[in-house]
């Protein structure tokens, strides 16, 4: 494969403003190394925010039809991509090196005309708790329009980052130190009542990222480097 190139269905360029609740369809067009147009094509389809502006099933993963759906169930935004991504697509070719689109669709989503606000969560938690004796560190859920509080979850350790997974089902907060071993990276599922994160003990450091598919989360400190399995919930340390 050579390249691809995206087009969403009776739109004019690749930058969409569309309000919540339309479904469009993206067309790729692949070309290969001998400038033929080829189709069947396993590419993988990822959003960079899925529960704004989803793409198929499921976030990242591979489609061979010859379009793809979106929809936008969210107020908000996101980028869409189409990738050629060994070792599923471009097979047995040497360097083996993903294709990207050179220019990915940007949706906006607008509230719906006439509609009424969408409901925003947003988690707030402090970060200077372990400067305070005997004081325990929570996350609480704030939601929007009305600014409602929700069950505040109690932390096993003051946090130093909160990253949210693409799907925003999980979020992940470091901490810098795991007290001999009793704690560690807190993970908070959204939408529960539970009073306690769970944790990964003697994994610290701030939260970097999370993987495109909400699989793995990596997390550093001055030291080392961690990365989380979160199907399996194991850990492995990098140099």
């Amino acid at each position: 494969m050579q390249s691809i190139a995206l087009e969403v269905t009776g739109e004019a360029g690749a930058n969409i403003i569309v309000p919540r609740g339309t479904g469009k369809s993206i067309v790729p067009t692949v070309i290969d190394t001998q400038g033929i147009t080829i189709t069947g094509v396993p590419l993988t389809w990822c959003s960079s925010h899925p529960t704004a502006v989803s793409v198929g099933g499921s976030n990242c993963a591979t489609n061979t039809g010859d379009s793809i759906s979106l929809t936008t169930s969210q107020v908000g935004g996101g980028t869409v991509t189409a990738s050629c991504t060994p070792p599923t697509c471009n097979i047995g070719l040497e360097p083996a090196r993903p294709i990207y689109p050179e220019q990915p669709i940007s949706v906006q989503v607008t509230n719906s005309t006439g509609g009424t606000n969408p409901t925003i969560t947003a988690f707030v938690s402090s970060t200077e708790c372990d400067s305070i004796d005997a004081c325990v560190s929570e996350v609480v859920p704030l939601t929007a329009p009305n600014n409602t509080l929700g069950t505040p979850a109690s932390l096993s350790a003051t946090p130093n980052s909160l990253v949210f997974d693409r799907q925003g089902s999980k979020a992940y907060l470091g901490t810098n130190s795991s007290l001999l071993g009793t704690t560690g990276l807190n993970v908070l599922t959204a939408g529960t009542t539970s009073s306690s994160a769970a944790q990964f003990r003697n994994v610290t450091g701030k939260v970097l990222t999370v993987s495109p598919d909400g699989k793995k989360v990596l997390i550093a400190d001055s030291n080392q480097v961690f990365v989380v399995e979160t199907t399996s919930n194991t850990t492995a340390s990098l140099p």
